[in-house]
């Protein structure tokens, strides 16, 4: 764990730290490319390096692009594998340990109800796929010195009814709460330019 560390990238990865470290529920929204999961897992296990909470515990919806999988064979954490992909990625971009050997759990977000979660972060990946019920669900597994943080790109919602910017509208100016989204690109340049272009060319 020495070699755990973390960069912001830009002003807006600067204030979605500063907003971490203030809230108690934090939503990060975003294009693709704009940092969110490596914002959340980054602030995350550096903080767990730092004494100030316990573990990471990863949730997502497991909702799919296109088509269907169908059922998939094996234990449940062979089933949610393929959602951890990204989060994977951001461990091995941070030159950080493998996985396994990382305070990370893994609990799909259906099962996440009756559980509390005592000095951790849960963070819900690709919020933008849950509803807002289930949202709410999430968030209430708030646990005593804990944090969820909430991390989706509401411009790609693969259900009809997303919650994620709803409900960070409601829970605006409370006590505890903050919302930041970021605006860098830190993909391949092509992606801002071929990203402007389709919303220009929207039918």
């Amino acid at each position: 764990m020495s070699n755990l560390w973390f960069e912001t990238l830009d002003d807006s990865q600067d204030k979605a730290a500063r907003a971490f470290h203030r809230a108690s529920v934090l939503v990060l929204t975003g294009a693709a490319g704009s940092g969110k999961t490596h914002v959340a897992v980054g602030l995350a296990l550096a903080a767990v390096a730092l004494k100030r909470f316990d573990r990471l515990v990863v949730s997502r919806p497991t909702v799919e692009v296109g088509r269907s999988l169908g059922y998939l064979k094996g234990t449940l954490d062979e089933k949610f594998a393929p959602w951890l992909g990204p989060i994977r990625d951001v461990l091995a971009r941070m030159s950080l340990a493998k996985f396994d050997d990382l305070p990370i759990d893994v609990v799909p977000m259906q099962h996440v109800q009756g559980r509390s979660f005592h000095r951790a972060v849960l963070l819900l990946d690709e919020a933008q796929n849950a509803t807002a019920a289930e949202l709410t669900a999430v968030m209430t597994r708030l646990g005593d010195g804990g944090k969820v943080v909430f991390a989706g790109d509401t411009d790609q919602a693969l259900i009809p009814d997303s919650g994620l910017a709803a409900f960070a509208e409601r829970l605006k100016g409370l006590a505890g709460f903050e919302a930041v989204r970021l605006r860098g690109q830190h993909r391949n340049p092509f992606i801002r330019a071929a990203l402007r272009r389709l919303e220009e060319t929207k039918p």
